[in-house]
C-alpha cells in the first residue's frame, strides 16, 4: 500500500511546488481547497514552509538552510529585518517585541507567524543576500551541522568549512537527494572531540589521521546510523 504522503509527492513535489505556492500566496490562504490542504502542506515543506496548527491555523513557520549555522553579517541582518516585518506573533513582549526567531539545534533558523501572502516578498529579501529555504524541510536532508568553532579551533585537525560549503551546494542542490523516505541528518566535524553531536546523525564525518606510504594523511572516519536515524 502506497503511503498517502508519498502519493501526494509523486503527483507534485520539489521545485515545481514553488510556482503553486506563489499562486496560492497571491490569491490568499483561503484559495487552498480545504480537501487538498493536507497534500499541499506536505508539499510546501520542501520549500521550508510548515503550516502551524493548534491555534495558529493559516500561519506558517519558515525554516532556512545554512550549513554549520554560518551567516554573513548582511545575511543575518536581512533575516532580522524579515522577522521584524513579517514574523509577528499575536502578543507583544514588553522587552523583546513580537517578532519570532528560533535558533535550532541543527544550527539553522526558523521564523514563526508567517502569513502565506507574505512568502514571495520574504523569499525575495532573503534570496537577494544568498539565504534560501529550498530543501530545508520535508523528506530531504536537514541542515548540515558542524563544529561551532570550525576554522577557528587551535586544535582543529581539518578545516571543514570548504567541505561544508561544497556539501551545501552540491549535495543539497542534487535533486536526486531531495526526496528521501524521511528526513536525513548529516554532520561534519574537524575537531578531535567531534563538535557536531556526530553520534546522533545518520551520517557523520569525524577527523582522522592515517599513515599512507610513510606519510601522514588527513581524512575522516565515518559514522553511520546515529540515534536520530530511522529504526525498525
Amino acid at each position: 500500500m502506497v503511503n498517502k504522503k508519498e502519493e501526494w509527492k509523486s503527483e507534485l513535489y520539489g521545485d515545481r511546488v514553488r510556482e503553486k505556492l506563489v499562486e496560492f500566496a497571491e490569491e490568499g490562504f483561503d484559495s487552498i481547497p480545504e480537501d487538498e490542504r493536507d497534500a499541499w502542506f506536505t508539499r510546501f515543506k520542501f520549500w521550508g514552509v510548515f503550516h502551524q496548527r493548534t491555534g495558529q491555523e493559516s500561519y506558517f513557520m519558515m525554516r532556512l538552510t545554512n550549513a554549520n549555522g554560518i551567516l554573513e553579517p548582511g545575511q543575518l541582518r536581512a533575516i532580522a529585518e524579515v522577522a521584524r516585518d513579517y514574523a509577528s506573533g499575536p502578543v507583544t513582549n514588553p522587552e523583546f517585541g513580537d517578532s519570532w526567531i528560533d535558533l535550532t539545534t541543527r544550527q539553522s533558523i526558523q521564523l514563526h507567524w508567517i502569513k502565506l501572502e507574505d512568502i514571495p516578498e520574504i523569499w525575495e529579501e532573503l534570496e537577494s543576500v544568498g539565504v534560501t529555504t529550498r530543501s530545508s524541510g520535508g523528506d530531504t536532508m536537514r541542515n548540515i551541522s558542524g563544529s561551532p568553532v570550525a576554522g577557528k579551533d587551535a586544535d582543529e585537525v581539518i578545516d571543514t568549512l570548504p567541505l561544508l560549503e561544497r556539501f551545501q551546494e552540491e549535495i543539497r542542490g542534487d535533486d536526486d537527494l531531495c526526496n528521501m523516505p524521511r528526513k536525513f541528518n548529516i554532520s561534519i566535524s574537524g575537531t578531535p572531540e567531534g563538535g557536531a553531536q556526530d553520534a546522533i546523525n545518520d551520517v557523520a564525518l569525524e577527523p582522522a589521521r592515517k599513515e599512507i606510504d610513510g606519510e601522514e594523511t588527513l581524512g575522516f572516519n565515518v559514522r553511520v546510523g546515529g540515534g536520530l536515524g530511522g529504526r525498525e
